[in-house]
C-alpha cells in the first residue's frame, strides 16, 4: 500500500462468521462524510459466506488471518495499514455518517491526545438511535472505574493515532475478548483519553455477541477479567512506579478477586460464604463512591446473567438480587444498598 496523507484514516474490521451483519457494517463505512483512505477487513477463518460478501466491495482490502482471534486480526490490519489514524469497527456495529469526520477533527484539534472515543447506543432489531444534542469533547479516564468496568463501549467507538498503538504493543492477543479494556487502559496511562459528547456508534446486541459468550463463563469470566486487569496495572506500574494511585488500584484488584469468589458462592447458593465475601468486599471498597459501587455490581450482573435480552435480564436479576438481599450481611450496608438500587433498574446490556 502506498504512503497516505498526513491526516489519512484506516478502518480495520475483524471478520468471523459475520455474514448476517458485515454488509450493513461496510455500507456504514462507505457512507462516511469523511471517506477513509483504507478499509481493511481481516477474516479470521470464517466458515460462513461473510468472506464472499466482502469480496464484492472493491473499496475493501480483504486479507486472511492465519492465527485466531479478533485482537490478532486487528493487529494484522494495523500492520498492513499506512494511515496516520486507525479506527476499529466490529463486524456487527454501525456508524453514523459523521463518525469519522468528528473523531478525526477532534484529534487534529487536540494534539495532546493520542485517541478519541465516541458514545455508543445499543440496538437489537431497530436501527440505532444517534444523538448530537451535546457537542464538543471532554476528557475521560477509564481508570476511575478500574477494574470492574471501564466506561468505553467497545472497539468501534475509537480513533487512535497509529504510532501510539505500536508504542503500547498493539492489541494484547492473549486478552482477546477483553482486548479493548486493556487497550484503553494502556492508552490512558500515556495521555488523556478524549471523549466526543455525541453518540455516533450503534452497538448491535445479539446472542452471538462475543461479550455474551465470555460472560457465560460465570466466575471464570471474572478470573479472566482479573488477569487482564492485572496486566493493565503492570503496564501502568512500569511507566511510573511512583504513581500515587497504585496502592488504591491494587486494593481494588483484590476486590475483583473477592467478587469472583462471591459470584461462585451465589451461583452455588453457598449462603455462608456469601456473607463472608460480602463483608470482605465492604471492607475493600469502603472508600469508593456510590457510583463506583454500582459498577462493581454491574460487573457481578455480567458474570451471573450472560443474557442479551434486557427484559429477560431484568426479570432474572431482580429475582436473584431480591433473594440475595435476604442473606446479605447486615455488616455490609454500602454493598447492600448497591444491590437494592439495582433492583428494578433497566439493565445496561452493553
Amino acid at each position: 500500500m502506498k504512503e497516505k496523507s498526513k491526516n489519512s484514516v484506516a478502518v480495520i474490521i475483524p471478520l468471523y462468521n459475520g455474514a448476517p451483519w458485515i454488509e450493513e457494517t461496510i455500507k456504514s463505512v462507505l457512507s462516511q462524510s469523511l471517506k477513509p483512505d483504507e478499509i481493511i477487513v481481516v477474516d479470521d477463518n470464517s466458515t460462513d459466506e461473510g468472506y464472499e460478501i466482502v469480496k464484492k466491495y472493491k473499496e475493501v482490502t480483504l486479507v486472511k488471518n492465519e492465527g485466531k482471534g479478533s485482537s490478532m486480526s486487528r493487529n494484522l490490519g494495523t500492520k498492513l495499514s499506512k494511515s496516520r489514524f486507525i479506527a476499529f469497527l466490529d463486524q456487527d456495529d454501525l456508524w453514523h455518517p459523521s463518525h469519522l469526520r468528528l473523531l478525526r477533527n477532534a484529534l487534529l484539534d487536540n494534539s495532546e491526545s493520542n485517541s478519541v472515543i465516541a458514545i455508543a447506543n445499543s440496538f437489537e432489531k431497530n436501527p440505532p438511535k444517534y444523538d448530537f444534542t451535546t457537542k464538543g469533547c471532554t476528557y475521560f479516564d477509564p481508570w476511575t472505574r478500574y477494574p470492574f468496568t471501564i466506561g468505553v463501549e467497545g472497539p468501534s467507538v475509537a480513533l487512535i493515532r497509529r504510532e501510539i498503538l505500536f508504542d503500547i504493543g498493539l492489541w494484547e492477543e492473549k486478552s482477546t475478548g477483553m482486548g479493548d479494556a486493556i487497550l484503553f487502559l494502556k492508552l490512558s496511562s500515556q495521555k488523556p483519553l478524549l471523549k466526543l459528547q455525541s453518540c455516533t456508534v450503534g452497538k448491535r446486541v445479539h446472542a452471538g455477541s462475543q461479550w455474551i459468550a465470555i460472560r457465560d463463563w460465570g466466575a471464570k469470566y471474572l478470573n479472566f477479567r482479573h488477569q487482564v486487569m492485572r496486566s493493565a496495572l503492570d503496564f501502568r506500574t512500569n511507566i511510573n512506579s511512583n504513581d500515587p494511585f497504585l496502592p488504591e488500584f491494587e486494593l481494588k484488584l483484590k476486590a475483583l478477586k473477592t467478587l469472583q469468589h462471591l459470584t461462585h458462592s451465589i451461583a452455588e447458593q453457598d449462603h455462608k460464604n456469601v456473607v463472608e465475601y460480602a463483608n470482605l468486599l465492604e471492607t475493600q471498597l469502603s472508600n469508593v463512591t456510590d457510583t463506583y459501587m454500582a459498577h462493581v455490581f454491574y460487573c457481578l450482573m455480567g458474570a451471573l446473567f450472560p443474557i442479551h435480552d434486557s427484559e429477560k435480564l431484568k426479570i432474572e436479576r431482580d429475582h436473584v438480587f431480591t433473594e440475595l438481599l435476604k442473606i446479605w450481611s447486615d455488616e455490609a450496608p454500602k454493598t447492600k444498598m448497591a444491590i437494592q438500587n439495582l433492583i428494578g433498574e433497566k439493565p445496561l446490556v452493553s
